[in-house]
């Protein structure tokens, strides 16, 4: 009786998982936008984003829209497709705030996907493409007297990393939550004087960029720890797993530090493009990893060296998973290692967050005698289940 009621609940879990609306997804990467500024010495700005065009083209954030809208547009009639990505353009240049001296500057849109750019992608991606990851530009001209600049992106594109290239400055790469208004850029702009054509460049005066170092890097954690909470259910279900089959904290920590350094060995490694696999390997490696622990916990009695192992060569897949969104951010090389420090740092933390979510729900129940039977294993196979449905949807 036992057997089928545990066979039972596999089965709806599975189908509940596959179903269309594919409520809880859990895919990377977290980043789903990239945002690129450059200025000129004469207060030429460019914009270049890499987002999620079906989902802004939809009007909303990406992990707010399921799989099929995307692929009916795909399918669909070529028209609807234009109609909504020429929309986009316009959208943009709405909805993306330029402020400097004082005031809003115009922004034109110069270049923006079309119609033949989604059909390319989905030629070059494979039977599942999603996300069609594409690029707008867009261009202004900061005013004369213009010493700093703050932008604001489309609340459609989500969290974003901005990347912002200067004159004479370093390179800088700051996290954005969805709408948020950028810090401040100090910038200095060289314009000859306008009375006196043989006179001298007239140069504005840059302020300090209104955020240094630490604050760049308690955005860098706060992303980390998004990446897990709310977003990363693939985390939140490996971690899960790993607790039900002993949920002591010392063994439980063990496994998930030794999950956390292999992430960021791959992460590290995939950024500075020493090694890589393509998505379309890495996805479903994930969901493979999350549904092996869940069958584990069914057969095995306690923890032992090579659950370890395993959770080590599980965090190897997982880091690849995140590390193609910093490759597309194009971090400066002097940026890249504290950013991918902090970001693991917030990792780190959502784990240890869901650890001890675990702990404080279904601790008190660890020692009796109808925890495996009754907690553990129902639990396992629900984890299990949901991963292999993301498997099958990947592959």
């Amino acid at each position: 009786m036992r057997g089928r009621f545990w066979t039972a609940l596999f089965v709806a879990v599975c189908f509940f998982a596959m179903s269309p609306a594919r409520a809880f997804a859990p895919f990377h990467p977290p980043i789903n936008s990239i945002g690129e500024v450059r200025v000129s010495q004469a207060g030429e700005l460019t914009v270049e984003v890499f987002y999620d065009a079906l989902a802004f083209a939809l009007n909303d954030i990406s992990q707010n829209i399921p799989d099929p809208p995307m692929f009916d547009l795909i399918n669909g009639p070529e028209e609807t497709l234009a109609r909504l990505l020429e929309d986009c353009r316009s959208r943009f240049q709405t909805l993306c705030v330029l402020n400097a001296a004082g005031g809003r500057v115009p922004m034109e849109v110069i270049s923006a996907p079309t119609v033949a750019d989604v059909k390319q992608w989905c030629r070059t991606h494979g039977s599942y493409p999603l996300p069609i990851k594409l690029s707008l530009s867009a261009r202004s001209t900061l005013p004369a007297s213009a010493s700093s600049f703050q932008i604001r992106f489309p609340e459609m594109l989500g969290p974003l990393i901005l990347t912002v290239d200067r004159p004479g400055q370093e390179v800088v790469a700051c996290p954005l939550q969805a709408n948020e208004l950028s810090p401040e850029f100090g910038v200095s702009i060289v314009s000859a004087a306008a009375e006196k054509p043989d006179a001298s460049p007239a140069r504005s005066q840059p302020v300090t960029d209104s955020e240094g170092a630490w604050s760049v890097f308690t955005r860098f954690t706060k992303l980390g720890f998004n990446h897990i909470i709310p977003k990363g259910l693939d985390h939140c279900l490996f971690v899960l797993g790993l607790f039900l089959l002993s949920p002591r904290f010392k063994p439980v920590l063990v496994q998930i530090s030794a999950f956390t350094v292999a992430h960021t060995l791959t992460l590290t490694l995939t950024s500075l493009q020493i090694i890589g696999l393509p998505a379309n390997i890495v996805e479903p490696a994930i969901a493979a990893s999350v549904a092996f622990v869940g069958i584990e916990n069914l057969f095995a009695g306690k923890v032992d060296a090579k659950r370890t192992a395993v959770s080590f060569c599980f965090g190897l897949v997982h880091g690849m998973g995140v590390a193609t969104a910093f490759n597309e951010a194009g971090f400066p090389a002097g940026r890249l290692v504290p950013s991918l420090g902090a970001f693991t740092v917030g990792v780190e933390a959502g784990h240890l967050t869901v650890l001890a979510g675990a702990f404080l729900i279904l601790g008190w129940c660890r020692g009796k005698p109808w925890y495996r039977p009754w907690v553990a294993i129902p639990l396992s196979l629900a984890i299990s289940a949901t991963a292999l449905a993301w498997f099958f949807q990947r592959i």
